[in-house]
């Protein structure tokens, strides 16, 4: 079951603070309400956020915490959530008129979720920094997909 936690238009007041250059924000989360017995209904599953904003050389669509609960990797939660944020920002490029770029970043030991945005079509345009056999702590691989509008 996918629910969008927060969709909002304009940013309110304290989001207009903290990020001048937000425009929308929707949050995906995925609950288990028709899981298998041994699995309490309402339990969470993953979840995943998508940051719109404009700059001068087009719409951003910025994707954070695609996360979901260790014992349901591997099961094509993370694929769904990331699908539901393309549906996401494929309407947002319809209704702008305008492509999107979309980026988000993945550390290099979360390997299977590294696959998985390859696999959807994202482009690896920067790769974490290497310090001998080990990344630097917190290195990240860039990734980018445009969307255009329909």
């Amino acid at each position: 079951c996918f629910t969008p936690l927060d969709v909002f238009g304009r940013p309110q007041d304290w989001v207009r603070l903290l990020a001048p250059h937000l425009r929308e924000c929707t949050v995906y989360r995925i609950w288990n309400r028709w899981g298998p017995d041994e699995t309490p209904p309402d339990e969470f599953i993953g979840m995943a956020t998508i940051f719109y904003r404009q700059l001068l050389s087009g719409w951003i669509g910025e994707i954070h915490d695609v996360v979901v609960d260790e014992k349901y990797y591997r099961k094509g939660y993370g694929r769904k959530l990331t699908q539901k944020i393309f549906e996401d920002a494929e309407r947002r490029a319809a209704e702008l008129g305008r492509p999107i770029k979309l980026s988000l970043t993945s550390k290099p030991a979360r390997e299977a979720a590294n696959e998985m945005y390859l696999r959807a079509g994202f482009e690896l345009i920067a790769h974490a920094a290497k310090v001998g056999d080990g990344y630097i702590d917190h290195a990240t691989n860039l990734y980018l997909k445009i969307i255009k509008p329909s």
